[in-house]
């Protein structure tokens, strides 16, 4: 089965193999792309919703009191020292750990990442694959790119869990149902309770650059973020 065929059963639920093929890590192995890839708009998709403002500023926050003990145990692909990532259910934890001004802002903006990713999330499994070229360049365009596309993935994974424990939450308040009386409950739950496999979620961390676009520090949320002197990028 296509990655774009997964995707389209499970918009939320991102297998590590769909990420290889949306970002990537190495080089892709054919070094030219079918004709057609020259007429897609690819940078698109890493044009993702993004967070602002006080919600941005506790967003870095959390993340960088995860990443405090943080200890360089990988090499990316272009040979820089890197962190592994935290766990995803760490960085959902940001919901319970927010001040309580910045939480209609988070939720508004993990609904958002949530929409925004079930419209994308086949086609742009679908267009990396078909031209793995062209995406990787696409990959660049954007200051952070990649990252936001990461952050918007993970986010979306947050607020689909929280949906299906709130759903499960009213659920059991509910009596037992009778024979025949038509209730049913959730059955999502296996598929967007966590972003799945490797491709655990990661926090915010610092970055050297505030190019315009970006907010100045940069997410990684799968994958490596490269360790030093205040440069966090994901490849």
């Amino acid at each position: 089965m296509k990655l774009s065929s997964i995707l389209a059963l499970q918009p939320l639920a991102v297998a590590a193999s769909v990420f290889d093929t949306i970002l990537p890590t190495t080089a892709p192995r054919k070094t030219s792309d079918p004709w057609e890839c020259s007429t897609r708009t690819l940078v698109s998709f890493f044009d993702v919703p993004k967070p602002t403002g006080a919600l941005l500023d506790a967003l870095l926050s959390f993340g960088d009191d995860l990443y405090a003990s943080c200890a360089p145990t990988a090499t990316n692909h272009v040979g820089q020292t890197v962190c592994a990532f935290p766990a995803h259910s760490r960085w959902c934890a940001f919901a319970t750990a927010a001040p309580a001004t910045v939480l209609p802002a988070y939720s508004s903006y993990a609904s958002s990442a949530s929409v925004w990713w079930s419209e994308h999330a086949a086609d742009a499994a679908a267009e990396a694959e078909f031209c793995p070229n062209a995406w990787r360049k696409a990959m660049m365009w954007f200051a952070n790119g990649p990252e936001w596309l990461n952050d918007t993935i993970a986010f979306a994974g947050c607020y689909a869990a929280a949906q299906v424990t709130g759903e499960s939450s009213r659920s059991s308040s509910l009596p037992d149902a009778t024979a025949g009386a038509g209730v049913t409950t959730p059955t999502s739950a296996s598929k967007t309770a966590t972003m799945t496999t490797t491709a655990e979620a990661q926090t915010p961390s610092k970055s050297s650059s505030a190019a315009a676009g970006t907010f100045g520090k940069s997410w990684v949320v799968i994958g490596v973020v490269v360790a030093g002197a205040g440069a966090n990028i994901l490849w």
